[in-house]
């Protein structure tokens, strides 16, 4: 496996984790949204011998309404979410199509369908992710068109940035909603002036802790999750997984069942 990032750190312990499960890794560095630079890294790929599956996951985003957003954001979330992919499987087809196999495998956004306040890089995201009726004639000589997998919210370096700058703004101990939310069922996040504690997803079926479990800071924000449903603010919580984890089985459940959560099955459940 070839780990690919800008940023030799990061990639070098992806690969290590890697090697650690019994697998063989490499690393590779370069910007992907500099122009050039997918075919010079595919070609290195390449040196090394035949690329069976290409995994698009480049995909950096800023949040801008659509009032605040420039021509420069636009054709910054272009080059990175649509460009640098289209480079690297430009680079890579051909040698997939005289072997007559290959994968392309492409991580998706569900901005598609749920507005987010991520204006240009929801619109530049779904046009390689979710390619126009056309595009498939053009894969099949390598034996696959472009699978799309939308896996939800992933607690990046970069997302947790962005969820602590909002915590910022916010204050301390607020519940601020989250652009990933629909109105009647927000995603929330417990505030602070230091970080923010945990990301509930909208439908409230998943959460997400931003701090250890046993941060001191994370019970009262429960305490205050719980009291919001309470209050009606929230009218119901079904949570089926905490952490990845399945909920029941989370290491957080027996603390979210002291403040009031009830066991179901397969999930915790919280009404007014």
């Amino acid at each position: 496996m070839i780990v690919h990032g800008r940023r030799s750190e990061p990639a070098a312990a992806q690969a290590e984790r890697i090697k650690r499960a019994g697998g063989h890794a490499e690393v590779l560095l370069g910007d992907l949204t500099v122009a050039g630079q997918p075919e010079l890294l595919c070609a290195a790929a390449l040196a090394d011998g035949p690329v069976d599956v290409l995994v698009a996951n480049a995909g950096p985003f800023v949040e801008h309404r659509f009032t605040e957003a420039t021509r420069e954001d636009w054709i910054a979330a272009f080059a990175g979410n649509v460009l640098s992919a289209v480079g690297c499987a430009r680079a890579l087809i051909p040698a997939m199509r005289r072997r007559g196999w290959g994968r392309i495998i492409t991580i998706g956004t569900r901005g598609v369908a749920t507005p987010l306040n991520m204006v240009e890089y929801s619109a530049a995201k779904p046009r390689w992710s979710t390619p126009p009726a056309p595009w498939p004639a053009n894969w099949r000589a390598a034996a696959s068109p472009p699978t799309s997998y939308s896996p939800g919210v992933i607690l990046t370096s970069g997302l947790r940035e962005m969820f602590e700058e909002r915590a910022r703004s916010a204050g301390d101990g607020q519940l601020a909603e989250s652009s990933a939310g629909r109105p009647a069922q927000p995603g929330l996040m417990w505030c602070s002036a230091a970080a923010s504690r945990f990301y509930l997803e909208r439908g409230g079926r998943a959460l997400q802790t931003l701090v250890a479990e046993d941060d001191q800071r994370l019970p009262p924000a429960l305490a205050a999750l719980v009291d919001e449903v309470r209050r009606r603010r929230i009218k119901r919580l079904v949570l089926e997984r905490v952490n990845g984890e399945p909920a029941l089985a989370s290491s957080l459940g027996p603390a979210l069942i002291a403040h009031g959560f009830q066991e179901g099955p397969r999930r915790l459940t919280l009404s007014a």
